[in-house]
């Protein structure tokens, strides 16, 4: 996959993931360090920056699907 398509797939999926992810309650954010920053009734989490590769955005949705139980079909509406 060229780089350009690469990074549009992934800016769409981090869009999904962000509004999911608002829509279940928590808030989001991105730290100073480009870290992603999870908050909800007491309870942070803090993610790696964005993702650079197909790989490392497949983690990151992973991770938003079982460390915060966000339902990613939330973020297609």
């Amino acid at each position: 996959m060229e780089v350009e398509a690469q990074w549009r797939v992934i800016s769409e999926w981090m869009d999904v993931a962000i509004k999911a992810a608002e829509a279940e309650g928590w808030s989001v954010w991105q730290g100073p360090d480009t870290s992603w920053r999870f908050r909800r009734e007491g309870i942070y989490e803090q993610f790696p920056a964005t993702p650079e590769t197909m790989d490392q955005l497949k983690y990151f949705l992973f991770k938003m699907q079982r460390v915060l139980g966000v339902d990613l079909q939330k973020g297609m509406a």
